[in-house]
């Protein structure tokens, strides 16, 4: 029986939140959470109650209320950890197999006692480039929401920017950054947006405690997650068909060195995207000949 708990971030898909149960269950996953938040339809709400029914096993967190992603899903993160020291989060339009829990429960185990990783995360941006292959795991300062794991101890501080103030924001930036004008520009305006209630997530609060504390995300040398359906209701806009995220994702990658797991001074990657503007792919260059 596997000790670590798994939750299911839920909304409005019964059905895959059903297979999603079934495969951890043939994992032997001791405990299984399902948080849904708030839907309109009455029809959905009494497809989640069937389901609660029908696994009596399964921990059913069912809100009547719909709080979005920046608060629905940090609630849901803050009643897990009342009762759990590590945990497994995975959202219900996922598409999973054994290596991807697998790879998510064994590294919690190893990395139970070490302070600098703050999170596993299934997503990786390496299998976009097959030149860096070396390795099992790498590490990143980013994180990537799309399926992953965490302690109770080191894990999402879920207020830290809501609670920082913008000096000591471009402070951490600009420690992390050095001279490094368009990535302290790039995430500042991230950050400062998140402030703002300009943007609907949640994952900001854990990349800014990854820069601030010099803490690291382990991803996999090799993607292991993707989104069985991609629509408008994805929480994240990962199309499985290309294999990449959309275009703001792939800003994020860009501004997001990766290193290898058993030296953090030896930098591996820093992924080489296209800008969509012309303005931008100018200053990059500008940037790479002037601090690189």
């Amino acid at each position: 029986m596997n000790e670590i708990a798994i939750v299911i971030l839920s909304y409005t898909r019964p059905r895959e939140v059903k297979k999603l149960i079934e495969l951890c269950k043939k994992i032997n996953f001791e405990k299984i959470y399902v948080c849904v938040d708030g839907n309109i339809k009455e029809s959905i709400q009494n497809e989640f109650l069937k389901l609660k029914k029908e696994y009596e096993d399964v921990i059913f967190y069912i809100r009547k209320d719909n709080l979005g992603i920046r608060y629905g899903i940090t609630d849901f993160i803050e009643k897990i950890f009342e009762n759990e020291e590590a945990s497994i989060f995975i959202e219900e339009d996922l598409n999973l197999n054994s290596n991807s829990l697998d790879f998510l429960v064994k590294n919690l185990y190893k990395h139970a006692e070490n302070d600098d990783i703050s999170s596993i995360c299934l997503f990786s941006p390496l299998s976009l480039n097959t030149k860096y292959k070396n390795e099992s795991n790498y590490l990143t300062l980013n994180f990537f929401p799309t399926g992953w794991a965490s302690w109770k101890n080191r894990g999402v501080e879920l207020n830290i920017l809501q609670n920082e103030n913008y000096f000591t924001i471009l402070k951490v930036l600009t420690k992390l950054f050095k001279f490094r004008i368009i990535k302290i520009l790039f995430w500042f305006k991230r950050f400062y947006d998140y402030k703002k209630f300009k943007v609907d997530a949640w994952s900001y609060n854990h990349i800014y405690k990854n820069f601030k504390y010099n803490q690291y995300s382990i991803i996999p040398k090799n993607n292991l997650v993707t989104h069985e359906i991609f629509d408008e209701f994805s929480v994240n806009m990962f199309n499985k068909k290309i294999g990449i995220y959309n275009k703001q994702k792939l800003f994020n990658m860009e501004h997001s060195a990766i290193y290898s797991e058993f030296d953090k001074r030896k930098f591996i990657i820093e992924t080489e995207l296209m800008y969509s503007l012309n303005l931008r792919g100018i200053l990059k260059k500008i940037e790479k000949k002037i601090f690189r």
